[in-house]
């Protein structure tokens, strides 16, 4: 009897201190991620260290924003431009990652998902950084547009080289960078 009570004294006790133990610290930031607003929790970082981590985090970020723009200047609007000349090219390494990945979503989804319909995203006014205006894109334009056929399997991937073998193929990963 008395070993019982010492044992449940003891693991009351166990449960007590850890009970009291103190939490440990958390640190959260918000950063707007390619227009989504990310939360981050850093748990048992104190406040300075937690500010670094996130300072590079969202640094990384911006570089990814800036390679990854579909219509701004950068890595992709240079691939899209010389994948419609046809002519191979040597593609940046930020870039080769996401056309190998896309090319393989592609494939998995039996080309439903499709990040090279960059030119029929600018039709319907996403590729700018204003919101769209006007009225929306006639049946006709889309589908002069569908009529060319963009897709991930007119972008060859050799090694470091790229070509393109369809002009209305203009690549767009908003939908998975």
């Amino acid at each position: 009897m008395f070993a019982t009570v010492t044992r449940i004294l003891l693991i009351f006790s166990l449960l007590l201190l850890l009970g009291c133990s103190p939490k440990p610290a958390v640190y959260h930031q918000q950063l707007l991620v390619f227009g989504t607003i990310v939360d981050i929790k850093l748990w048992g970082v104190e406040e300075k260290k937690g500010q670094q981590i996130v300072a590079q985090l969202d640094e990384d970020f911006k570089y990814m924003h800036r390679a990854w723009h579909a219509w701004q200047a950068g890595p992709l609007t240079r691939t899209n431009y010389f994948l419609a000349s046809g002519k191979p090219f040597t593609g940046g390494p930020s870039i080769l990652p996401l056309i190998k990945r896309a090319s393989e979503l592609s494939t998995l989804s039996g080309g439903l998902f499709n990040p090279a319909i960059g030119n029929l995203i600018a039709l319907w006014g996403f590729a700018s950084d204003e919101p769209p205006k006007g009225p929306p894109p006639t049946q006709e334009e889309i589908q002069h547009l569908l009529d060319q056929h963009p897709s991930m399997d007119s972008v060859t991937v050799n090694g470091i080289s790229i070509q393109g073998s369809n002009p209305a193929t203009r690549l767009d990963f908003g939908a998975f960078a």
